[in-house]
């Protein structure tokens, strides 16, 4: 976000010993072993400037230049609260490299009922035509079954579409959609998956309980179709 440019300011604040928490973005227990739960300030001003020098340095590039670089691969949740999925297309766009691929996980669209207008609105199937993409791109769901086991995957290669509707992926019957954190990570993960005590964290209780936020407890920790990426990775190396 634009925003954090400006978190040099809370980095002034925090110097007076009163407001020495304001360095911090959030402040949570720390029970994962693998990772933190709070979030510092500093690094997200540092990955801003960074994000802000590869655009610069990006936009100097000639068409040529662009076109020798070697293909890149992206893998993203359609709702992800971490990265701009706006800058992500933009990038790819600008690279003009069709050996470039863009694979999206869409919302299970069987808990519509529950999303917020703008997300049940927003269904790429209808609208790639449209975006005229100068890459690959693969959308994987269920927007036509809205069912857990019946997830299609839509190819769209060179200015064509084919679709894959049996494609033995599927939605765990409780997860609404994938996360920013789950992307790499394998359900057969030991501290993340799907058996494992964070990846199937199911704690219910009263409001106002916890210290932690439910957000931080609710959020999905494995990639149920993790099985696709490492297909389409394997494929590629071949």
């Amino acid at each position: 976000s634009s925003a954090a440019k400006f978190g040099f300011l809370d980095s002034w604040v925090s110097m007076i010993p009163y407001f020495k928490k304001f360095q911090w973005l959030d402040i949570n227990p720390e029970y994962d072993p693998s990772k933190y739960n709070s979030f510092p300030k500093n690094p997200g001003i540092q990955v801003y400037y960074l994000i802000k020098k590869a655009k610069l340095n990006f936009s100097k590039l000639s068409k040529e230049e662009k076109m020798n670089l070697p293909p890149i691969y992206s893998y993203t949740s359609l709702v992800d609260s971490t990265v701009l999925d706006k800058d992500l297309y933009d990038i790819f766009q600008k690279m003009e490299n069709p050996n470039n691929k863009l694979v999206i996980f869409d919302i299970n669209r069987k808990f519509e009922d529950f999303f917020k207008p703008n997300l049940i609105k927003l269904n790429l199937k209808d609208e790639m035509s449209e975006l005229n993409f100068k890459f690959n791109v693969a959308f994987i769901s269920n927007y036509s079954s809205k069912k857990d086991d019946e997830v299609a995957i839509l190819n769209y290669n060179n200015n064509e579409f084919s679709e894959e509707s049996k494609s033995n992926l599927k939605w765990n019957e409780s997860n609404f959609s994938l996360s920013h954190v789950a992307i790499p990570i394998s359900p057969d993960n030991s501290i993340y998956g799907r058996d494992s005590i964070l990846g199937g964290l199911n704690l219910k209780g009263e409001n106002n309980s916890l210290y932690l936020s439910p957000n931080l407890l609710y959020r999905l920790r494995y990639n149920e179709f993790f099985q696709y990426i490492e297909n389409d990775i394997k494929m590629v190396l071949k």
